[in-house]
């Protein structure tokens, strides 16, 4: 059953932030979520989107302006829409080219990347002084 996908609006901060508690350890630690929200809405870039489907799941992406590529930083589905297409839905609704970075040790995530078309170009490091694994992926 598809749903309908939008553009986000303040309103949704609530249910967003929740998600984001729920998909913590994928998504970045405690308080990341606000922090992205806030920065959204205090201080938007022009080329960066988040879409939605009510109450059920998110995608924080930018179109890269040098060549259009979609590069999404964050996505995610509430625990009880989880394995249900909704992912997937809002993948195809923002079209190719995309490429993401994961956790390179996150079955979960690499899992459905896979699953969906994501093909992996490899390794890399976060600049953080912890210089977490990721895998990089391109659709």
């Amino acid at each position: 059953m598809k749903n309908s996908i939008r553009s986000v609006i303040y309103e949704d901060k609530d249910w967003i932030i929740d998600i984001f508690s729920q998909n913590k350890v994928i998504l970045g630690g405690k308080g990341y979520g606000a922090l992205q929200w806030k920065r959204f809405w205090d201080n938007a870039k022009e080329n960066e989107r988040w879409i939605v489907i009510e109450g059920v799941a998110f995608c924080h992406y930018l179109i890269r302006k040098r060549d259009n590529v979609k590069v999404i930083y964050e996505i995610a589905t509430h625990n009880e829409h989880k394995k249900k297409g909704y992912g997937k839905q809002l993948v195809e609704y923002i079209g190719d080219p995309i490429e993401l970075k994961t956790d390179y040790d996150s079955e979960e995530s690499n899992k459905f990347y896979k699953k969906i078309g994501f093909v992996p170009l490899g390794v890399s490091y976060t600049k953080s002084k912890d210089r977490k694994k990721m895998m990089n992926y391109k659709k």
